[in-house]
């Protein structure tokens, strides 16, 4: 009835308590009219009582050794109830009451600090009678605190930036900003998360805590391969082994920090027989020294092991026979590796000895250390072992030429030209240059390429005109020549 009488724009006060009897809240309105047009304050005093009430402190230490509690309490009477809950908390968190209803000043020195670093405490107080439960005045906790420490880095906030396989490393320090010790060595925690491939690196090692005041400095250093792309550092001092007050100053994170620039360029595989790249078809001694050298243009991660390399060979087989290619097995006593080096390539020697006459064919594929392939095919070669001697000027260039002439001469058969002769001759006929037995070194069975420079025995340019030139050698007792035309244009 008293809200149906309110007129329009009228302000009113609904004064009442929750959960009292229906009709028991009052409705107060302006005493001046028009109602609708008055300013309506209200003056009212709320009172009512607790019969209980709880407290709970906030996390208590780190300590090195628990002391005492002291409580103290205000407006106590016969009827109160009360007292005070310790409870112990891990440094994992776990939390468990040690010793419940407390009053007055307790010792706390039979609690292990080592295994309850923290604690907190929970107040009860219960008044039923008079509904005036006590208060807490204070509650103070004496304790010997831990040491404390921070964690700094030395090295640069901007990106870095290496190639794989290089190694990283960067320096930071645990300082103790306390005045207190250690009670052990520090542990440290780094982790390297490889942003592009979802890894994480973890190491963990130990440092000489600190002193107070004192800073232990010490190195984070990972290998680089395997994490191409960014890299997020994370370097925790004391990850919670140790309790300390704060953690947060023990850890430092360093995002997209590292960048690893992903090795994936294959290496270059370079082949020689008797220390010349072959052509196919080309003629080889009976016993010749196969070289295979694995050239990695990245200097930081050196191929170490034969993993990735594979040597085969054709032989000779029957007429109209399809001819398998056979391993060549690194515990061949003809096969001899080396790792490779700072100054040395990774190679591979392989002789075989007194092979029969034919044609044969060499396959050799190899990666780098880091897997990546020498080419999309292997390199392969076919060769030939001949046992009829023979000499042939196969060609000269330039010519003409105005400086110097290359002779490429394919030698066959299995030994070595006991006699040789360069003659060099003038269009009238006469000798204007000649190369003797001290060019034998130049030799060997397959194809041959030796220069001349277009000059004369006394070391002058040979005028622009026609020469002719003569090979004479001597093979197995029988001589072989060949001879042709030269062409100096100055």
């Amino acid at each position: 009835s008293q809200l149906s009488s309110l007129q329009a724009g009228e302000p009113f006060v609904i004064f009442g308590k929750k959960g009292g009897t229906i009709g028991g809240a009052s409705v107060l309105r302006p005493s001046g009219v028009p109602a609708n047009a008055q300013d309506l304050t209200v003056n009212k005093t709320v009172a009512g009582k607790v019969v209980k009430g709880s407290l709970r402190s906030p996390v208590i230490g780190p300590a090195e050794v628990w002391s005492s509690l002291n409580l103290q309490m205000t407006g106590t009477s016969i009827n109160d109830v009360f007292g005070v809950d310790v409870s112990g908390i891990t440094l994992s968190g776990q939390e468990v009451v040690l010793k419940p209803s407390l009053v007055g000043t307790v010792s706390l020195g039979d609690i292990d600090a080592s295994i309850y670093p923290f604690l907190r405490l929970s107040m009860r107080t219960r008044d039923s009678i008079d509904l005036t439960p006590s208060q807490l005045r204070k509650w103070i906790v004496t304790y010997v605190p831990t040491a404390e420490g921070i964690l700094s880095y030395g090295g640069t906030l901007d990106e870095e930036k290496l190639h794989e396989g290089q190694p990283w490393k960067a320096s930071y320090g645990f300082t103790n900003i306390s005045s207190r010790t250690f009670p052990d060595s520090i542990t440290v925690q780094a982790d390297i998360f490889s942003v592009d491939k979802l890894m994480v690196e973890q190491q963990t090692f130990r440092i000489q805590a600190p002193t107070p005041g004192a800073t232990t400095s010490f190195d984070v250093a990972t290998e680089t391969r395997g994490k191409g792309g960014y890299n997020d550092i994370t370097v925790f001092a004391n990850p919670r082994v140790l309790p300390e007050l704060y953690y947060d100053n023990n850890i430092l994170p360093l995002f997209h920090h590292l960048f690893v620039v992903a090795d994936e360029t294959g290496p270059l595989l370079d082949v020689t027989i008797d220390g010349r790249r072959l052509i196919d078809g080309d003629v080889v001694s009976v016993s010749p020294v196969i070289m295979a050298q694995v050239i990695d243009r990245n200097p930081f991660l050196l191929k170490t092991d034969t993993v990735g390399v594979d040597l085969f060979m054709r032989f000779p087989c029957a007429p109209d026979t399809e001819c398998p290619f056979v391993r060549i097995n690194f515990s061949n006593d003809e096969v001899v590796w080396a790792a490779a080096t700072a100054v040395e390539e990774f190679n591979v020697r392989y002789q075989p000895r007194d092979l029969k006459l034919g044609a044969y064919t060499l396959r050799v594929s190899a990666t780098d250390e880091n897997g990546n392939l020498s080419g999309e095919k292997p390199y392969e070669v076919t060769f030939l072992v001949k046992e009829k001697s023979g000499m042939t000027v196969q060609s000269v260039y330039p010519n003409p030429s105005t400086d110097k002439f290359y002779f490429r001469i394919l030698m066959e058969g299995i030994n070595l030209p006991q006699d040789f002769q360069l003659e060099i001759f003038s269009s009238t006929g006469s000798l204007v240059r000649a190369f003797g037995k001290e060019s034998l070194n130049l030799f060997h069975v397959g194809i041959n390429e030796i220069d001349m420079t277009s000059t004369d025995a006394g070391g002058f340019p040979l005028p622009s005109g026609i020469y002719l030139f003569r090979f004479t050698t001597i093979l197995d007792g029988i001589v072989f020549t060949s001879s042709g035309r030269l062409m100096v244009n100055r």
